[in-house]
């Protein structure tokens, strides 16, 4: 190849969404880009193009990226140079590949746009460009530099930020709208629907006529009755007639709940490729039931209304997924491969996210004003929240509590595996005591029981449990217990929960929360304690902080592996942290 023509860059890679990003950048330094996620097809290419650099991942589909490095090497020549940009953080899983020569590597997770280009203008220098790449170690040299991860990099928000911008759009904001008005516009309330709720609005109307309305639609009718007949509503007597379950509702218990099933039955049935239904509306009733439980604790928004925001808090994600076809789920991917959040890589793609999106939708629906602010503004920080809409603070933060709650709970899921801090909407809202105990032991049975009433099913699909095969046995350790939701999760991790108290064995990791440097200090003295007590020494620890520059003391991180993670982290995020910690992860492999 001339030194004065283009180079061509070759991107190997899985994940569509890397490749994509992959080429805006490299098209935007005037490379020649050919993408392909499997070897198989990346050697057609190569025999065809003869790429100047490969943009490989460590382990491809059809083969680990060390085949793709020696069949190029033996098709081209002079051999293209390497770059192994990477999900796996463990450097000694890099090992056989940096031996067969490729001189630059960089984990995704700490990508940032100038470094990248600057590993790429590296290796395709005038020094470098069309010769074999040489390698200044020999394979003993590098075996005996072989090191231990000492795990995943901290990311900061702008480390967040700088990835979120490197996200191409899919779609503009147009197109999206244009999408969702052609698809909402075909879920219109059916009439029997619409004229429950126009008599239940009227004060003239009987209960009566009420009944008689919901009796010519059967399936509304059994639905209320069950409802009706649920442990929120239960008497000593079941009701059996429409009349009755009116009559113990009441008349704008009976508006909301015609309402969410109505919404329900438009959309249950309606599956996608990236959202499990099932899931989906476990989250949705979970989030439900929490948002009428904090209301009535509160008296800050009327528990009805609470319920139905809850109930649509994230339907717009179900409508995006359902309106937008085979483009929806690249952003799920992508925030699973990137262990992101969904909702900042959704307003990347398409221009909007799901809670946004609600806001016309609702009011095309004609429902309540006071709906409309908890939906929209529910992912918001508090700090934003007051900006953004001060007079609505308090039913936002309901929704936002509930919704970090079912969360914690591992009740369903609309796509966000993300575990979120609750202790300042606790604080927001002056719930104090053993609210959030008496929340979780009682939310799990009362969603179980509604989704019978309005779904007719009994279970739901199950969320990806972090940690699957891992020996995991924490302690969580925390200041905040009756407002720290995040308990809940790292406490599910332990299998232990049905064996005899006497049989259960030690804790092999201590997981921290922290919100203040006394936070530390506390944590400190109960890890000694315990350690002391029980002849343990060394145990791993786990900081969940709210920042990453409030960790551990340095008398617990210097004795012990230790890992610093910062909120909100998903499941994912945790789960690597884990597996970088030697003692946790030589247990998964003795197991295997």
């Amino acid at each position: 190849m001339a030194m004065n023509s283009k180079p061509t860059i070759l991107l190997v890679d899985p994940c569509s969404m890397t490749r994509q990003c992959m080429t805006v950048l490299l098209n935007a330094k005037k490379y020649m880009v050919l993408s392909t996620p499997s070897i198989r097809d990346a050697m057609e290419m190569i025999k065809v193009h003869k790429p100047d650099l490969i943009v490989h991942e460590l382990v491809l589909p059809d083969g680990a990226a060390s085949k793709l490095i020696r069949q190029a090497r033996s098709t081209q020549d002079p051999a293209p140079a390497f770059f192994m940009l990477t999900d796996e953080i463990d450097q000694s899983k890099h090992l056989e590949v940096l031996e067969l020569r490729v001189v630059q590597v960089m984990i995704k997770r700490e990508f940032t746009i100038k470094q990248f280009y600057a590993k790429i203008d590296t290796l395709l220098g005038d020094a470098r460009f069309g010769k074999p790449l040489q390698f200044t170690k020999t394979p003993a040299d590098a075996a005996s530099k072989r090191t231990v991860a000492t795990g995943p990099k901290v990311r900061s928000d702008q480390d967040r930020e700088e990835l979120y911008k490197s996200i191409p759009p899919l779609l503009s904001e147009d197109e999206v709208s244009e999408c969702l008005d052609k698809f909402t516009d075909l879920r219109a309330m059916s009439p029997i629907a619409t004229k429950v709720i126009e008599l239940t609005s009227c004060n003239d109307s009987t209960l009566e006529s009420i009944a008689d309305a919901i009796r010519t639609d059967p399936a509304i009718a059994v639905k209320l009755i069950r409802i009706a007949n649920s442990a929120a509503f239960a008497r000593p007597e079941a009701v059996s007639t429409p009349l009755e379950a009116v009559r113990r509702l009441g008349l704008q218990q009976v508006r909301q709940h015609v309402t969410n099933l109505e919404i329900m039955e438009n959309f249950a049935e309606t599956g996608t490729n990236a959202i499990d239904p099932n899931l989906f509306w476990e989250h949705s009733l979970a989030v439900a039931s929490a948002s009428a439980m904090i209301a009535k604790a509160t008296n800050a928004m009327s528990p009805d209304l609470a319920y139905t925001a809850g109930l649509l808090h994230d339907m717009g994600r179900l409508l995006l997924s359902q309106a937008l076809g085979e483009d929806y789920p690249e952003s799920i991917q992508f925030a699973r491969e990137n262990q992101l959040a969904l909702d900042p890589i959704e307003r990347r793609m398409f221009g909007v996210d799901h809670a946004s999106v609600m806001e016309s939708i609702l009011k095309k629906w004609d429902l309540s004003d006071e709906l409309i602010a908890p939906i929209v503004h529910h992912h918001k920080g508090l700090s934003t929240i007051e900006l953004d809409c001060p007079d609505r603070v308090e039913p936002v933060a309901i929704i936002s509590l509930a919704d970090r709650i079912a969360h914690a709970l591992g009740l369903g899921c609309s796509g966000n595996l993300v575990i979120y801090p609750t202790e300042e909407y606790f604080a927001a809202l002056s719930l104090q005591g053993d609210f959030l105990s008496k929340l979780a032991e009682k939310l799990p049975a009362d969603v179980q029981d509604i989704r019978s009433a309005m779904l007719g099913t009994t279970g739901a699909g199950s969320v990806r449990r972090a940690c699957a095969g891992l020996e995991v046995r924490p302690k969580y350790i925390s200041r905040h217990q009756d407002t720290d939701a995040i308990r809940y999760w790292v406490e599910s991790l332990d299998q232990q929960d049905e064996i005899d108290s006497k049989d259960k064995q030690l804790p092999n990791l201590f997981v921290v929360r922290l919100c203040t440097k006394r936070d530390a200090l506390e944590a400190e003295k109960t890890i000694t304690t315990m350690e002391m007590k029980h002849q343990l020494e060394g145990t791993p620890v786990i900081a969940i902080s709210d920042s990453r520059s409030l960790n551990m003391t340095e008398m617990i991180t210097s004795t012990r592996e230790s890992r610093l993670l910062t909120t909100p982290f998903t499941i994912d995020e945790f789960e690597r942290c884990v597996l970088s910690i030697p003692e946790l992860s030589q247990q998964e492999r003795a197991a295997a």
